[in-house]
């Protein structure tokens, strides 16, 4: 079976340190487009190499934000249609059908289309917030330009536009802690508590005791939410005195750390129960 006929479409994506996340992304166009260039901004690994292996044009552009470094990318194209991706992206096999189809009468009647993008994000593929999400990524290349102000940038075309059916994958990236990412470092560190409760006692009157500091060390990045949840649950349930009557007449501070966690819906209010 032969192979089918390349589009008149250019794909245009912009790099630094993408040897990870650039196959995948070049696997998903190779079939479609007749152009891939690839603009990079001086690459420390094997990114070259893996645009090369895809037959890429490849230059070497110095970093000058990022509208401006999307906008060098599309300069180089030269096919009458351009698909703007990132190199953490990549087509789903219904959006490279549904990109065939339009093609498949000729000339489109529109001057761009809007893509859905889904993110993966610590280990696994967000469903709210950032989806459904529109971006315009596939245009008439004569009247496409970036625009915007860093770091927010959109591709704008002139004239009539539509949507397509399928999606591109967006892998953030988030499932891997990398040891220069503040966030995440701050995010997942240890958590050191100390629990102080009372006991109302109707003889002696009220007693205060006070924890041993207590560590409790966040699931590595990456877990589904649920595997979160239950490590999260778990530590809770270790603070808690077996017969739980603690907690039936507790006043507990709790390190603002832990509060900042969302922890607080772990320990729900009882006095309605117990009144």
């Amino acid at each position: 079976m032969s192979e089918e006929k390349k589009l008149p479409l250019s794909v245009a994506i912009i790099t630094l340190t993408e040897e990870r996340n650039l196959p995948r992304c070049l696997e998903s166009v190779r079939k479609l487009a007749s152009e891939i260039v690839v603009v990079d901004s001086n690459s420390t690994d094997g990114t070259h190499a893996v645009a090369e292996r895809f037959g890429a044009m490849f230059e070497v552009h110095p970093w000058q934000g990022q509208i401006a470094q999307c906008r060098v990318a599309l300069s180089r194209c030269t096919q009458p249609w351009v698909l703007c991706l990132d190199a953490d992206e990549a087509l789903s096999p219904e959006l490279a059908a549904s990109i065939r189809k339009v093609f498949s009468n000729g000339e489109p009647a529109v001057n761009g289309f809007a893509i859905n993008r889904r993110t993966f994000y610590l280990g696994r593929w967000i469903e709210h917030v950032w989806y459904p999400e529109w971006r315009l990524r596939l245009a008439r290349r004569n009247v496409a330009e970036w625009i915007g102000r860093e770091p927010h940038y959109v591709l704008s075309v002139s004239g009539a536009t539509a949507r397509l059916d399928g999606e591109t994958r967006h892998d953030r990236g988030g499932h891997r802690l990398l040891s220069t990412d503040r966030f995440f470092k701050r995010a997942f560190a240890p958590i050191e508590i100390t629990v102080e409760a009372r006991d109302n006692d109707p003889l002696l009157g009220p007693k205060w005791g006070k924890s041993e500091v207590i560590t409790i060390v966040p699931p590595v990045v990456g877990e589904p939410e649920a595997m979160r949840y239950e490590a999260v649950a778990r530590a809770r349930d270790a603070l808690v005195d077996t017969d739980r009557q603690l907690w039936n007449s507790t006043a507990a501070r709790i390190h603002p750390r832990l509060q900042r966690c969302c922890l607080r819906a772990f320990w729900p209010t009882k006095s309605a129960k117990s009144s």
